[in-house]
């Protein structure tokens, strides 16, 4: 009688068991587009995707060729925020979140740094705003050296870091400059002085990146 018990209580699990629902299938993955001049010819690409990559300038082209593109967007991220909000992309920046019409649509705004300006436009452009801070907002990195190095005109910029780099500076390094064009002076500069030299900007073809 007990073996029959726990022979009953064994068919008992295992029919249980085999009336439970097969577990959810995973997500489909994310679909990705970067927008280019290639996709502005056809817009409709971007509403069969799930995230969509872009610079203000190809958002506001997009925008042309399909006013509600952003109508029911649920997510607008602003890198390099400070950047964005400033004069120069201040108009363009306008007409994107005047796009993005949805009611339930979330602003994120991200940058290494925020001014007291932009931080109270950016407080103008969000509801119920968040700040994250990751560190100290002013100050710097004691691990970090830092050094000031006066240059008395914009002409003496290149040379000055031509004497930089003669001095013995450690390698590698990395240097950020505010135009392909000084990029590009830069770059051609320390080639003269025989070192190993990159140069990276928007100007190049993707390979060469």
């Amino acid at each position: 009688e007990a073996a029959a018990s726990a022979a009953a209580a064994v068919s008992a699990e295992g029919a249980e068991s085999a009336v439970q629902p097969p577990p959810p299938p995973p997500p489909p993955p994310l679909q990705m587009l970067r927008l280019t001049n290639q996709i502005l010819e056809t817009p409709a690409l971007a509403d069969k995707r799930d995230i969509l990559v872009a610079t203000p300038l190809r958002l506001l082209k997009l925008l042309e060729k399909a006013p509600g593109a952003l109508a029911k967007l649920e997510l607008l991220i602003l890198d390099e925020a400070d950047r964005l909000l400033s004069k120069l992309f201040h108009r363009q920046i306008g007409k994107v979140l005047s796009a993005c019409t949805s009611p339930s649509v979330t602003r994120a705004l991200l940058s290494a740094t925020m001014p007291d300006t932009v931080e109270r436009l950016a407080r103008t452009l969000l509801r119920n705003p968040v700040r994250l801070l990751v560190g100290h907002r002013v100050g710097s990195n004691p691990s970090v050296e830092q050094r000031l190095v006066f240059c008395g005109t914009e002409e003496s910029k290149l040379p000055t870091v031509r004497q930089l780099m003669g001095e013995g500076i450690r390698f590698p390094v990395l240097v950020f400059l505010q135009s392909q064009s000084r990029a590009e002076e830069l770059y051609k500069e320390l080639r003269t002085m025989k070192l190993s030299v990159g140069v990276i900007h928007a100007g190049r073809p993707q390979g060469q990146r």
